[in-house]
């Protein structure tokens, strides 16, 4: 599929993206943004498509590099941390790999989409196209993304001999919401990153720091009484867990499902007025 088959429908518009005839911006003009780019789903996933042949053009494998870097570093890592924490590859390594496929996905698309509106400025200035289709181009590209590391997982279990069960495809309404929560996120970011240029630096910092005090190289039980805070208040674990924990072939508590779906409707809530208001200004803004 080509990207060329769609100019037709990049019609030129003002430099504004805006649904509103005249006005305060309304709900029904930010739902109707959505709305009409969830429809043109062919075109989103058709970008993201050409995105990843962009990024690896000329290479050989493709974003298979992305999952054989992955595949050695789990090796490495799984091979020291297992021994310096004492723990059973069997069950340490498909932690460790699906700990980092999570995470992975959901730092690179909380770290790309600060700049997901400046990259796509010449799209948002010249046509008319609802902000929102770039934000779906976003979640599909680093989907699909995952989807190659996942091969990752396979060989692990392979080599561990893990059979996780009917109980894995809990894995997909935990993706799923997930990415309604990173849908909200990027949205947010992207439009902030698009107002403030300094924004995406401190992001990029503050996933580092995220990184260390999230149960991905280590296991929650190792810090015994002292996870209180580290743990049971840090919102990225319970989204990697209800991930995690089905394709390890353990059930996620209900506690975990509750918390995840609340922090998604928090963010919703408090993310959509803020799209509804201002994205008729990110044309100007990028």
């Amino acid at each position: 599929m080509k990207m060329t088959s769609y100019t037709a429908d990049m019609r030129p518009a003002a430099r504004s993206v805006s649904f509103e005839t005249g006005g305060a911006p309304t709900t029904r003009d930010a739902l109707a943004d959505i709305g009409q780019a969830f429809g043109r789903w062919e075109l989103w996933s058709a970008m993201a498509w050409q995105d990843i042949r962009q990024r690896y053009r000329g290479s050989m494998l493709g974003p298979f590099w992305v999952t054989i870097n992955m595949g050695i570093m789990v090796l490495l890592l799984a091979s020291i941390y297992g021994r310096i924490f004492g723990a059973t590859q069997k069950e340490y390594m498909p932690f460790l790999t699906l700990g980092f496929l999570t995470w992975l996905w959901m730092a690179n698309t909380a770290t790309e989409s600060t700049m997901l509106f400046v990259v796509a400025n010449r799209y948002i200035k010249q046509t008319r196209l609802p902000i929102t289709l770039f934000v779906f181009r976003l979640l599909a590209r680093n989907l699909i993304v995952l989807a190659h590391n996942f091969v990752v997982y396979v060989v692990v279990i392979l080599i561990v001999g893990l059979r996780p069960g009917w109980v894995a495809v809990l894995a997909i309404p935990g993706l799923l919401l997930g990415t309604i929560c990173m849908f909200w996120i990027s949205m947010f970011f992207g439009m902030l990153s698009a107002r403030f240029r300094d924004f995406p630096q401190i992001i990029n910092s503050l996933i580092q720091v995220v990184f260390y005090v999230t149960p991905i190289l280590w296991q929650p039980g190792q810090l015994g009484v002292k996870r209180f805070v580290i743990v049971d208040f840090n919102p990225v674990y319970y989204f990697i867990e209800i991930v995690r924990s089905p394709l390890m072939g353990h059930e996620p508590p209900a506690g975990f499902w509750k918390v995840t779906s609340l922090i998604t409707l928090g963010i919703t809530v408090i993310v959509f007025p803020i799209f509804r208001r201002f994205r008729g200004r990110v044309a100007y803004w990028v």
